[in-house]
């Protein structure tokens, strides 16, 4: 991490990122060639599907062949291990490891108990859990594994995983750093924007001044592309038989398949941030993305600090973020912003 005390331009700081992330993964898969990725996104979260794609451009960097392999919470576990062989895993990144988010969480330990000799790499991953028990089932999963690695892309979950879960985590940037400094695809329409987040890790102090329109980016379903993909694989799943090499061709193949669905959900919320001169924000990837694309913006906490912890971690010294104690605050710091650059 860059603690130079003064602000860092967002190249260098993009680029120091984004480098550490591949330098991380390297150590990790040495020297496998070839891996499988599971609980790749099947929704309209522009934030997981940066994620994903910044995932793949680390692995093709790192001249690593990249599988997918449908997984399910009723996945036969016999046919998984023949369509995943010995080939490491990589779990799926973002901030899903905890009990905010459960699904992801059981699925992520059942995959720990199933495959108990593949080495296992948690992609970066923020942690909150709010149930001891839920705590305990995880530490379990993780201390079990005999070769599991976990990432983290922040502080906080950093001590969480060693003082809670046992588990020695590796501090890694955000895999959406690797998509490196982004053009914008269109000009400001508009002043600001607020893009809040809709679902259960919003604060639920959150205030608005009146008469502020704010928009999400998680209002949206699937692709007509998305829906077919997600319709084939669940035909393929009931397909068993094929040889190991057709198995290999279309594990390899869907996975780029669905990295042409996650990208239309991230040019779709490229175009939402460069709408407006300056963005306001509790989503950390409209956090992320912002900065890669050079947009100002004022960014504030969610539910579980992640967001705080996170920018503390890794970007707090770029000169174009801010940081805002609340979303109402936030607004203001952008109208100010605004205010300051037509005044220029």
């Amino acid at each position: 991490m860059m603690r130079s005390g003064r602000p860092a331009t967002a190249s260098g700081l993009i680029a120091e990122r984004s480098t550490r992330l591949r330098a991380t993964l390297d150590r990790c898969l040495a020297p496998q060639r070839s891996v499988v990725l599971l609980d790749v996104p099947q929704h309209a979260n522009v934030g997981d599907n940066a994620i994903l794609l910044g995932e793949l451009a680390a692995l093709r960097a790192l001249g690593r062949q990249v599988s997918y392999v449908r997984v399910t919470p009723t996945s036969d576990a016999v046919r998984l291990r023949r369509r995943i062989g010995s080939r490491p895993i990589l779990l799926h990144g973002g901030g899903n490891l905890g009990d905010l988010w459960p699904a992801h969480q059981r699925l992520r330990e059942r995959i720990l108990a199933d495959f108990p000799e593949h080495p296992i790499v948690q992609l970066p991953q923020s942690i909150a859990f709010t149930d001891r028990g839920a705590i305990a089932r995880a530490r379990r999963a993780f201390e079990r594994h005999r070769d599991f690695t976990l990432l983290v892309r922040d502080e906080l979950s950093l001590a969480f995983a060693e003082n809670q879960l046992h588990t020695r985590g590796i501090l890694t940037p955000d895999a959406a750093f690797a998509l490196g400094s982004l053009p914008r695809r269109t000009s400001a329409r508009r002043d600001v924007l607020v893009l809040a987040r809709t679902d259960h890790e919003a604060r639920s102090d959150r205030r608005l001044p009146a008469g502020t329109a704010t928009e999400d980016w998680t209002a949206h379903c699937l692709t007509r592309r998305g829906r077919v993909l997600a319709k084939l694989a669940r035909e393929l799943d009931r397909r068993p038989g094929r040889s190991s090499a057709v198995s290999a061709a279309l594990a390899r193949a869907s996975m780029w398949a669905w990295a042409g669905v996650s990208a239309d959900h991230v040019r779709r919320g490229i175009d939402l941030l460069c709408s407006a001169s300056v963005v306001v924000t509790d989503r950390l990837h409209a956090h992320v993305l912002s900065l890669l694309l050079g947009i100002p913006h004022v960014v504030t906490d969610n539910v579980s600090g992640k967001i705080r912890s996170f920018y503390e971690t890794w970007t707090s010294e770029s000169d174009l973020v801010t940081w805002a104690e609340s979303l109402e605050d936030g607004v203001r710091i952008a109208q100010e912003l605004v205010q300051r650059r037509d005044t220029v």
